[in-house]
């Protein structure tokens, strides 16, 4: 309890000087605009995290408690672009607190869509495509920590010239910039919006996957939903022999006045040489939000909801709930099975956001504590975050 006060108090303290930042960067703009079109600006997302645990599990062979309370920097990222009136583009992203982000160039057009080469995100997580910064929880719900493949390097095309449609496609031939996770990965992506206007969106999105890992090796694994804990209630560990990983999502998302609502279903297989059986995981989310304020909660484009632009005076407050799902057994794997509520309150004030979360985990078989007993912690967590940029 006194390292919750200490957390809302930190908070309270921090506030004043975030707000004061805002709604440009130290009194400077951030983007520059020449006459001719050419455009130039930074863009970034800070955000500082307070993590609680209660009614914790203990590490049955060193007595220890398998989470503790922290608080530090979760995320520093910085991208800078450059954007030209002939429709090329150039942005360069760097997260202190993690690696390279976002780099690549893109080059779009009315005609033929968006074309981009360089690192980016893998298509098939939905939550962790939109973005953090966006986030209604301070982490991606379940499946999505356990099946989204994260950024490599490749090169990608999207599409949205027909109505109601959107259309993409990538592949990738390397590592990532650090030089992890090697291998090639092809996706696709269709989106259907029935109804998309400011106030009201209908999303159905497919998405599916297939990778083949140069290191033949697959690991799939997810914490609760806490960010500053590396402690994974469900675990493959590593499974060596792998030739090919397929994952698939399911999207569904809605927006309708003050209401907010979205889910998604993900299953990957693991394909195995050596005569070792497919390896199955699949998972589930769904969660709902509803701008206690009356404000329109998400705004949306290319087939992602993004940050809201409140309208009131003391910005916009929302109260968020979420259950998520996730099974990595099957066979002889026995990574675990975990389900989470979340409850969240967030409050949105020009470029800054204020959120807080209370999760309750529980994994009824965990190799994080050998199997011994269910773990179920509680967490409670505060996040502070700045951003700006376009």
């Amino acid at each position: 309890m006194k390292s919750r006060l200490v957390c809302l108090g930190l908070l309270a303290c921090c506030t004043p000087v975030l707000a004061a930042q805002t709604p440009d960067l130290f009194g400077l703009s951030t983007e520059y605009h020449s006459p001719s079109g050419f455009k130039f600006g930074a863009e970034g997302v800070y955000q500082y995290d307070f993590d609680d645990f209660s009614n914790n599990a203990i590490d049955p062979v060193t007595g220890a408690p398998l989470f503790e309370a922290a608080h530090t920097w979760n995320r520093r990222e910085l991208d800078l672009y450059a954007k030209w009136a002939n429709g090329f583009e150039i942005d360069a992203g760097y997260d202190w607190d993690r690696s390279w982000t976002d780099n690549y160039i893109k080059y779009s057009s009315k005609e033929f869509g968006d074309f981009r080469v360089g690192q980016m995100r893998a298509q098939v997580g939905w939550e962790p495509m939109e973005g953090a910064q966006s986030w209604t929880f301070l982490t991606p719900g379940l499946p999505d920590q356990a099946i989204f493949e994260d950024r490599r390097i490749g090169a990608d095309w999207s599409y949205g010239g027909i109505r109601h449609w959107l259309f993409q496609a990538q592949y990738f031939w390397g590592s990532d910039l650090d030089g992890k996770y090697p291998g090639h990965t092809w996706t696709g992506r269709v989106v259907f919006n029935p109804v998309k206007t400011k106030k009201e969106v209908v999303h159905v999105g497919v998405a599916i996957s297939r990778e083949r890992p140069g290191d033949h090796m697959a690991h799939f694994y997810a914490a609760p939903e806490a960010t500053l804990t590396k402690t994974y209630l469900v675990d493959t560990q590593p499974l060596p022999f792998t030739n090919a990983i397929d994952r698939g999502g399911l999207e569904l998302g809605f927006m309708g006045g003050p209401f907010y609502a979205q889910g998604e279903y993900l299953a990957l297989a693991a394909h195995r040489d050596n005569g070792l059986p497919e390896f199955h995981g699949h998972g589930y989310y769904v969660l709902g939000a509803w701008m206690l304020t009356g404000d329109t909660p998400r705004t949306y484009k290319d087939g992602e909801f993004d940050l809201p632009k409140p309208t009131r005076k003391y910005g916009a407050l929302e109260l968020a709930a979420r259950y998520s799902e996730l099974d990595l057994s099957d066979g002889l794997v026995q990574g675990g099975r975990e389900h989470d509520w979340t409850v969240g309150l967030n409050w949105y004030f020009k470029n800054l956001k204020v959120m807080a979360d209370y999760v309750w985990a529980q994994a009824n078989r965990s190799p994080a504590n050998l199997y011994v007993a269910p773990v179920d912690p509680r967490v409670f967590e505060v996040r502070a975050q700045i951003s700006f940029g376009p």
